[in-house]
């Protein structure tokens, strides 16, 4: 398997055997695999908040499936357009504090 859309689908659909589906949605639907070689994957993710999600809470699991899909032990990046975030951050930050009141 070398294609890196092949790997990742493979990939990303070991990751959902091991959480719900509306979970694998809200954190998996939207990356993409932008690199990827035996040391090294970038995975494309929408914004920095779901970048420091994933890396805190499936880092482990992302890596135990490129390990057992490309048989390799590659270090994980995480890539977003820092523009498009900083406008998310402000929507979400917006919303949190609507939810407070």
């Amino acid at each position: 398997m070398s294609h890196k859309k092949d790997i990742w689908a493979e990939v990303s659909k070991n990751l959902q055997f091991k959480m719900s589906k509306r979970e694998f949605k809200t954190w998996f639907s939207r990356i993409s695999l932008k690199r990827f070689d035996p040391e090294v994957v970038v995975l494309g993710v929408p914004n920095k908040f779901v970048a420091n999600w994933l890396n805190d809470n499936y880092l482990i699991d992302i890596n135990k499936s490129f390990k057992k899909i490309a048989k390799t032990s590659p270090s994980i990046h995480f890539f977003y357009d820092h523009g498009a975030s900083e406008r998310e951050l402000r929507e979400v930050e917006k919303s949190e504090s609507y939810l407070k009141r």
